[in-house]
């Protein structure tokens, strides 16, 4: 039988389960499972025992939408994945570029089959703000498409956006002394966070060295007006090696790691923002019907209101003094 006793002690151990999550870094789904098992559970006898759901049948379609959700949200939260990658102008997304925020113990996928690479990217930049009017072309499976703010491209139930981190990409060639050529994208950091360490460390077959992105500073100060994302012309490399410093254009090339290294020149990379939710369909259907039932049961409750009757009751009688 239901319990009102139960449903506060569910309700407590999912608040506490809730706490717990935060502050021991327990994940979400595993930490709130079983209350939420336990209030569905409670409700579930709730609506085979009580009266007053087998009188009201919009007051049962409520319950059981309410019944349903709990452990609809849980099975999203179990199977769901978010994740992030970069991918620079021309490049194509490899599956070990990609970053796993969140990611259930039920996800049954994987982006290993995503063939998806970046045409070109186009962004306007404010000073001090994040990116504006993202909109990248892609290919995917040898179609083309546009991803844009609010525009996602959906791919075996994955939606796949852009993101506010966007940032600039060097184009290295190096040809070692056998003569085989590797070509290599370096991507500085993320531009509105971190517009003062715009550099970064390559390893390519032999010591590693740092490359620090300079004349970007026009992009970076000014009026406050929006500019198109675009490398500015004056940028040019900083290459370290120990107490070696190069500056490299593009076109240059110096001797380095027993072979020769090429800078071809300066693109964009641009983010992009992976989430996969089955349970959001579902939930937006529930929701529809949870506010469909409340609607048709206070519209039988009020219908049936003699409001006229209420108002002649509720009206002041006139006094002998009002009448004379």
């Amino acid at each position: 039988m239901a319990s009102l006793k139960l449903t506060f002690v569910a309700i407590v151990l999912l608040l506490l389960a809730v706490v717990a999550a935060n502050v021991f870094g327990w994940p979400y789904a595993e930490a709130i499972a079983a209350p939420v098992l336990l209030l569905t559970v409670n409700l579930i006898f709730a609506i085979l025992y009580q009266p007053a759901f087998k009188r009201d049948s919009s007051l049962l379609l409520f319950h059981i939408a309410l019944a349903m959700l709990l452990p609809v949200a849980l099975y999203g939260s179990l199977a769901g994945f978010q994740g992030r990658f970069e991918l620079p102008e021309g490049a194509a997304f490899a599956p070990e570029q990609l970053v796993v925020t969140k990611q259930g113990p039920l996800h049954p996928y994987s982006l290993d089959e995503l063939s998806l690479s970046l045409q070109a990217m186009e962004a306007t930049y404010v000073p001090g703000k994040r990116a504006q009017r993202l909109r990248a072309r892609v290919w995917l499976d040898d179609e083309q498409w546009v991803v844009a703010e609010h525009l996602p491209l959906v791919w075996r139930g994955y939606r796949v956006n852009v993101s506010k981190n966007i940032g600039f990409s060097a184009l290295l060639q190096f040809t070692d002394g056998a003569g085989q050529t590797l070509t290599h994208g370096v991507n500085f950091p993320w531009l509105a966070a971190n517009k003062l360490r715009q550099a970064n460390e390559v390893a390519l077959l032999g010591e590693p060295f740092w490359l620090k992105l300079e004349g970007v500073e026009s992009m970076l100060e000014g009026n406050m007006e929006a500019v198109d994302f675009v490398p500015p012309a004056a940028a040019f490399l900083v290459l370290r090696q120990g107490e070696r410093r190069v500056e490299l254009r593009p076109g240059q090339e110096i001797a380095i790691n027993g072979g020769r290294l090429r800078y071809l020149g300066l693109g964009s990379w641009q983010g992009f923002e992976v989430i996969y939710d089955p349970a959001k369909p579902f939930l937006l259907a529930i929701g529809v019907i949870l506010c469909a039932a409340m609607g048709w049961y206070f519209y039988r409750r009020f219908s049936r209101y003699d409001w006229a009757a209420s108002t002649a009751t509720t009206r002041p009688s006139q006094s002998p003094t009002d009448a004379s």
